[in-house]
């Protein structure tokens, strides 16, 4: 913090009770005051011989030439102490050390913004008779990512109260922080923070969100700054494992709606929470926080051509109506403001994409490539090869496109591929082929392209604006249209 006129760190120097008394001489037999120490310093740099021949020089040489008879003009020069108390602050200045020792050196403005908030932290703290309140905005310019943490560590501990069976003594801090930071705000504590959209303020605490007691807890632990970037998204994507992670963006660039370009967040929860997060932007009454989020889970009921596949595990015509119904209910239990959910019409993801008579081909290349620890452009070469071949001769044979979709799939139920590598291998070809929005449009499982239009602002011709819940007594088994299109008004 830099000297000069009317400096923050005068100001707040001159602010802190114990400077008061430092203004003047000190009483006899005191210790010496601020005012003592310059005074001293001023006397012994008046008796330095080089700035005394200095002064001697101004006023032999010149001010003695430049002086009526009766008014002689003499200089002094010292360091100024006998100026006015708030000049004597004005000449402090706060700086960084280097790692060891008092050696000075020139730190980037990230540092210097912790040493300026470290002091006003320490001008709240110096009055506490006070109610203290610290404003602060986007702390995160020129700090990384671990400095960041840390900062939130030290800002949340001066604002709870003081614990005095640990000798805590310090003044509780009021802080009111704005921030675009995800680090930061995985930071906070979830019922003290504040969306603002379109210029709008949506508190997300208790009271306000749908989220639960245990709600909160869960996020506590789990919503980290990998997650975080939700509270700043456009739109929202909440899915259930890495394949949709590594997959769905590319899927929405070949609909012509890069995630990028329309602000949308993927957020990926493993297996861990997929409605707690959505509830975090639904409201329990007022308006709507007018950002679209779409839920992206796997329907996991697999058909019955599978049944060799999943063994003792129940196939879709195992299952009874009801069974069907309380499993897709379940799915959508948290639909409406203005959260949505898109869910696999058949199966998974990837299961889902292999029943696309004109993607299955590249589903299996890419599960086949997934295989393979190899590298080498003539082996993968031969299996992309070895892929298209044996997916024609089971056309051939007169398969269904269920069960050469079973076919495929094998080797991912199996996990002999990993779903996030048969999605970053499918994510190549598909960037790789030329088929235009439209086509591709069609050629994807239509629960996929809903969600990608209703997170950009889509329309999906033939969809309808709202799908109404279904009754039990209508369902059907066969799922392809059981999820909604979009979200239904809370």
């Amino acid at each position: 913090m830099r000297t000069g006129r009317r400096s923050r760190l005068s100001r707040i120097l001159g602010a802190m009770p114990t400077m008061g008394p430092q203004s003047k001489p000190a009483a006899p037999g005191a210790n010496a005051t601020l005012h003592d120490t310059l005074a001293a310093a001023d006397a012994a740099v008046r008796g330095n011989a080089a700035v005394g021949g200095v002064a001697s020089s101004v006023n032999t040489d010149f001010l003695d030439k430049l002086s009526f008879v009766d008014d002689r003009l003499v200089a002094t020069l010292d360091l100024g102490a006998g100026g006015s108390f708030d000049q004597i602050l004005e000449r402090f200045e706060l700086y960084l050390n280097a790692k060891a020792g008092t050696e000075r050196v020139q730190r980037g403005l990230g540092y210097n913004n912790l040493l300026f908030m470290a002091a006003e932290l320490l001008l709240l703290q110096s009055h506490p008779d006070q109610v203290p309140f610290l404003l602060i905005e986007e702390p995160e310019a020129h700090l990384h990512p671990q400095h960041q943490t840390l900062f939130m560590e030290v800002l949340a501990a001066r604002a709870a109260k003081p614990d005095s069976e640990k000798g805590e003594t310090h003044q509780q801090v009021q802080v009111l922080l704005t921030t675009h930071s995800p680090q930061l705000a995985a930071g906070a504590e979830l019922e003290t923070m504040t969306i603002i959209v379109g210029h709008r303020a949506f508190p997300l605490g208790a009271a306000h969100t749908r989220l639960e007691a245990d709600d909160y807890e869960f996020l506590r632990r789990f919503l980290d700054a990998t997650k975080a970037n939700l509270f700043f998204a456009r739109a929202l994507i909440v899915v259930e494992g890495d394949g949709e992670r590594l997959l769905l963006p590319t899927i929405a660039e070949k609909l012509g709606r890069p995630l990028s370009r329309y602000g949308v967040s993927l957020v990926n929860v493993g297996h861990r929470g997929l409605f707690r997060y959505s509830r975090i932007l639904q409201r329990k009454t007022g308006n709507a926080i007018p950002v679209p989020v779409a839920l992206i889970p796997d329907r996991d009921i697999p058909p019955a051509e599978a049944k060799d596949l999943v063994g003792d595990r129940k196939t879709e015509n195992e299952l009874t109506q009801d069974e069907v119904v309380a499993r897709l209910k379940t799915l959508r239990r948290d639909v409406g403001d203005p959260v949505d959910v898109f869910i696999a019409d058949s199966w998974t993801l990837e299961f889902d994409l292999a029943l696309r008579p004109q993607l299955a081909e590249s589903v299996h290349q890419a599960v086949q490539l997934a295989k393979t620890s190899s590298r080498k452009p003539e082996r993968l070469a031969k299996i992309v090869t070895k892929a298209s071949e044996t997916y024609a001769g089971w056309k051939e044979a007169g398969l269904s496109t269920t069960e050469i979709a079973v076919k495929i799939y094998q080797p991912v139920h199996d996990k002999e591929a990993s779903k996030a590598e048969v999605a970053e291998q499918l994510a190549a070809i598909l960037r790789k082929r030329t088929d235009t929005p439209e086509q591709m449009r069609d050629r994807l499982p239509p629960y996929l392209v809903r969600a990608i239009y209703y997170l950009t602002g889509g329309y999906v011709p033939g969809a309808p604006a709202i799908v109404p819940e279904p009754e039990v007594g209508d369902e059907e088994i066969g799922g392809a249209g059981m999820e909604g299109a979009a979200a239904v008004e809370a």
